[in-house]
């Protein structure tokens, strides 16, 4: 028998300095942590706008009443990702590691090491695939199938789509940029931006910065960037090529792709661009639940800064020795949500002629 030394806060220090295999959205920092004390994520939505307001006379004249309307409340459930794992005997006896120029005996330690990062990375490839799915306004189980939460049919708001007739050398390319800017601007209601990003596809990228009323600005921008920096953004593990459009609209290849259960699949939609606002207030958050353990219902989540991941992360993990000393149990867990409080600032772009 050995005597188990781990604790949760244990395991979570152990774990916490893991590289996530794709997380670009995680690392551009665009979703504000948020954590709290339940499983249900309240959203109270007042639709007060400003209006333009009739003089009066200053003695005191009839007054505009502020009929203020009544806001709209809604709340949904915040998702719950565990992965459980075990160590046996087996894993570890008559096993040997190379540690420098020589070869020792495995031990129990290294081993749960192991285990715990591979368990640590599926939960981050897990939040990263949220919050893609957030800016895409669909967020999806790791089937790839079932809808956790559809941004847009939750807001009651349809989602704008803007053709980009990419393979015509006679499109409006810089028109069909405004337009997205224009969908983002004219819904900011409250909100600020300081710029629009797209997260694309190679497809996407390779025919924008190809057709002739873009090329031009493509290798002035490449010419620029090759005396100062790469041209590509790292961020999260990610090697994408990125471009910044005349000012317009900054666009950045996704290269990821995710691990689901039915296989890998491309991050972004062979084709596809997922336009959003940068540089906002409150729009883009996660929402943080507590693990589902007696210690710490009821209570916010402590989340972990990791350089790694691109920001800070909630990982609950537990180990448990088992019975006459047969192995060690492994739990891990995660409760996170993200989600975009104006869908309506996502704008779907399409590499295609409008079927309208």
């Amino acid at each position: 028998m050995f005597e188990f030394l781990y604790n949760s806060t244990a395991l979570t220090t152990q774990i916490n300095r893991v590289p996530n295999l794709f997380g670009l959205i995680g690392g551009l920092g665009l979703f504000e942590d948020e954590p709290i004390g339940s499983t249900t994520v309240e959203i109270r939505e007042n639709e007060e706008g400003v209006v333009v307001l009739n003089s009066t006379e200053r003695s005191g004249g009839p007054q505009d009443r502020n009929d203020r309307p009544r806001g709209k409340t809604r709340t949904f459930t915040t998702a719950h990702f565990e992965k459980p794992d075990v160590i046996r005997p087996a894993d570890v006896q008559d096993r040997l590691r190379v540690l420098g120029r020589e070869k020792v005996d495995e031990s129990v330690d290294q081993v749960l090491a192991e285990k715990l990062a591979r368990l640590a990375r599926d939960h981050y490839q897990t939040i990263e695939w949220l919050r893609l799915g957030a800016l895409k306004g669909k967020i999806l189980d790791g089937d790839g199938t079932t809808v956790l939460l559809d941004m847009h049919a939750f807001f009651g708001k349809e989602q704008e789509t803007v053709y980009f007739d990419l393979t015509n050398e006679d499109a409006d390319v810089l028109e069909a940029c405004e337009q997205v800017g224009d969908a983002i601007g004219r819904n900011l209601n409250g909100e600020i931006m300081t710029g629009v990003t797209g997260i694309v596809s190679t497809r996407f990228f390779n025919r924008f910065v190809q057709h002739p009323k873009v090329e031009k600005y493509y290798l002035q921008h490449q010419g620029a960037m090759a005396l100062h920096r790469p041209d590509r953004d790292m961020r999260g593990g990610n090697w994408g090529r990125k471009f910044d459009f005349n000012g317009q609209i900054e666009l950045i290849e996704y290269k990821g792709k995710a691990p689901l259960k039915t296989g890998a699949v491309d991050c972004v939609t062979a084709g596809d661009a997922h336009f959003f606002p940068t540089g906002t207030m409150d729009t883009f958050r996660t929402a943080f639940s507590p693990p589902d353990t007696m210690m710490e219902v009821n209570t916010p989540p402590s989340l972990e800064s990791d350089p790694d991941f691109g920001g800070f992360f909630q990982l609950f993990a537990s180990a448990k020795e088992l019975d006459h000393g047969k192995g060690v149990e492994i739990y891990t867990e995660s409760n996170p949500t993200p989600y975009v409080k104006r869908p309506e600032l996502l704008v779907l772009g399409k590499d295609g002629a409008d079927p309208a």
